[in-house]
């Protein structure tokens, strides 16, 4: 009897818990600067992109190099994110490494994103996210009709959770450094959204259903 209630369960749980098309990215806009100074040496390289459309996978990067013998410094900064139907991955750079040695080194590097969200059911949704404020940062805007209304605030995001409603969602990012003298290093920033759909009422009868089937006692 307990080989069948359990069949039941098992039956019953892939409706309730099973994976569907749910997360995708609908368009994305961004910009990359990458300046480096080293005594009268400059270098400046600028990426940029104002509509990306539906790419669900996505890499840039801009370096600039810079040297005043026996100076040198470079300076670059990326962009990228990854969307799976249920989790999208997020990451920006700003980083420099100098050698400065009587030149005068400086740079400059930012990293800005726009990426449109979707979800087409209601969702748990999970954020992992670090970041240095207020250089770098990372906000939520959710579209009401007619107009991108915040929904989480830079303070907001990390470690938040919560269910979302199906619909349009925006995450605007950005990580700025703005480096002098003889150092090595990125500015830190990361970002992980995880979205599980929220089982159907009737899936969460069903399996409740064969849970107290499996757990009857034994006669």
């Amino acid at each position: 009897m307990k080989l069948r209630s359990l069949l039941v369960v098992l039956a019953v749980a892939p409706p309730a818990f099973g994976v569907t098309q749910t997360l995708s990215i609908f368009d994305a806009a961004y910009r990359l600067e990458a300046d480096a100074r080293s005594g009268a040496s400059t270098d400046s390289k600028v990426a940029f992109s104002n509509s990306l459309g539906p790419l669900q996978n996505f890499f840039d990067r801009v370096d600039a190099f810079a040297s005043q013998p026996p100076s040198t410094v470079h300076s670059w900064a990326t962009v990228g994110w990854t969307c799976t139907p249920t989790v999208l991955d997020v990451e920006l750079t700003a980083c420099w490494d100098s050698l400065e040695l009587g030149a005068g080194n400086a740079g400059h590097m930012l990293s800005r994103l726009f990426l449109g969200i979707n979800l087409d059911t209601p969702n748990f949704v999970g954020i992992s996210a670090f970041y240095d404020l207020p250089n770098s940062w990372a906000e939520v805007d959710v579209w009401n009709g007619a107009n991108w209304v915040l929904f989480l605030n830079r303070t907001q995001v990390p470690g938040y959770f919560g269910v979302w409603n199906p619909g349009d969602y925006r995450l605007r990012a950005e990580r700025l450094y703005n480096p002098v003298g003889n150092s090595t290093g990125c500015v830190p920033w990361q970002f992980q959204l995880t979205a599980q759909a929220v089982p159907e009422p009737a899936s969460l009868v069903a399996l409740g259903a064969g849970l107290a089937l499996f757990r009857r006692p034994r006669r």
